[in-house]
């Protein structure tokens, strides 16, 4: 559809009664809104359309003056708009599981899980869409009689067999993970130099799917707005009797979680990462990662990466999509402690989202205690780590970097 926006429609609810327990507990797991927010930094329909391709359960594009509208409920139609661009798309990637591509099947399904029955007179598009929405949907039965009837598959389909006006479509699974990365710039120290050579290199969040800047006041850096964090970025020192001093910015970091929450950038995204300025950082790594942990802990309660046995160290924060919309309702049940990734880690545990041990994200020189030291040659960064901190000079960022790159990754 060309020169027009688009025209979208809602789903009907699913019917979690129908259900097993351990999904009607769970909710359905889609996106709050219909659309994610324009991104500006999209400046041609093909990029909007690869943002697309990167959201399993995109089902369109609107693409208008350099700024991209990613769908997730079904595109009915468009209507005129100069200069707008609707394109449909369907939601994931479905194999047909006939022998012969368009044979009749009905799914086979392991266990004693039965599909859920979704209401009549739907298109196999929509179909697809509510299965797409949902983070543990397999797969979709689709039945055409005097009506038509879409049931979503909870298990694994383990064959297929032939029967009468039946279709069985099993849900791919990305080949990859899609990251949100976003990280918090102090004007007034190296950050913005340090940040600008990561930017013309891409490198850092830069190599993400999506990158943000926050800062206070707002700009822009290298021809990239930078969000606006309204508050005041100065840190008191402060920290427990016996230990290090450390930066009490949990204030600070509540205002930036909550301008990416309003911005909601990250909901089209799998993953969100929050790296510091001076953290060495490689996109594809945590890509590798965050295929490897508990896939089935991703749904419902999601999950973040504990970066070291003591905690979730800030330098590099890896926090799923679900993670971050607990957080976002539930943030207001949680106590402060003064440094923000204790805060982070001690509320994602309180709202029930699951934490997964990875030793290799990040390596650090503060990782230690007493006799403890979990990576005492972290600086010549040439370890399987997806990340190495603190790197605070362009020299030493670019060292850092070229070690890193010619030592080989490998999954722990």
């Amino acid at each position: 559809m060309g020169s027009c926006a688009c025209v979208i429609t809602t789903l009907p609810s699913i019917p979690w009664t129908a259900t097993r327990s351990r999904y009607a507990q769970h909710g359905e797991d889609r996106a709050r809104e219909s659309a994610f927010p324009p991104q500006g930094d999209v400046a041609t329909l093909g990029d909007c359309q690869a943002r697309c391709a990167r959201t399993a359960a995109c089902t369109g594009v609107q693409h208008h003056n350099n700024s991209c509208l990613v769908f997730t409920l079904p595109i009915t139609g468009g209507i005129p708009m100069p200069g707008a661009t609707c394109l449909r798309h369907d939601p994931a990637s479905f194999l047909d599981q006939g022998r012969r591509g368009a044979e009749e099947t009905l799914c086979l399904i392991e266990g004693d899980s039965r599909p859920v029955t979704m209401e009549s007179k739907m298109t196999m598009y929509e179909c697809k869409t509510a299965c797409a929405r949902t983070s543990f949907c397999h797969g979709i039965e689709f039945f055409e009689d005097e009506a038509s009837w879409c049931h979503l598959v909870m298990a694994s389909v383990t064959a297929s067999e032939e029967k009468k006006g039946h279709r069985c479509l099993v849900k791919e699974r990305p080949e990859t993970a899609s990251l949100f990365c976003f990280t918090v710039m102090l004007p007034w120290t190296d950050e913005p130099k340090l940040l600008s050579m990561q930017l013309e290199e891409r490198w850092g969040i830069f190599a993400c799917d999506q990158a943000m800047v926050y800062s206070n006041p707002a700009g822009e850096i290298g021809g990239i707005p930078i969000g606006l964090v309204d508050t005041d970025l100065h840190c008191e020192m402060g920290g427990e009797p016996g230990l290090m001093p450390t930066v009490l910015n949990t204030p600070v970091f509540e205002k930036v979680w909550e301008k990416v929450i309003q911005d909601a950038h990250f909901r089209a995204h799998d993953w969100v990462v929050k790296a510091d300025p001076d953290t060495v950082f490689f996109p594809e790594r945590i890509r590798y990662i965050v295929l490897t942990v508990p896939q089935d802990r991703l749904i419902g309660d999601g999950m973040f990466l504990k970066n070291c046995m003591l905690g979730m160290h800030g330098p590099i924060e890896v926090i799923s999509r679900k993670a971050v919309e607990i957080y976002a309702t539930g943030n207001w049940q949680c106590e402060r402690p003064g440094q923000e990734d204790v805060f982070m880690e001690s509320c994602l545990t309180r709202l029930g989202v699951y934490e997964h041990m990875q030793e290799n994200v990040l390596a650090e020189g503060e990782c230690l205690r007493g006799d403890f030291n979990a990576n005492p040659t972290w600086y010549f960064c040439n370890s399987s780590h997806a990340a190495f901190h603190p790197l605070k000079t362009n020299e030493q960022y670019r060292d850092c970097l070229r070690n890193a790159e010619a030592a080989k990754f490998k999954l722990q």
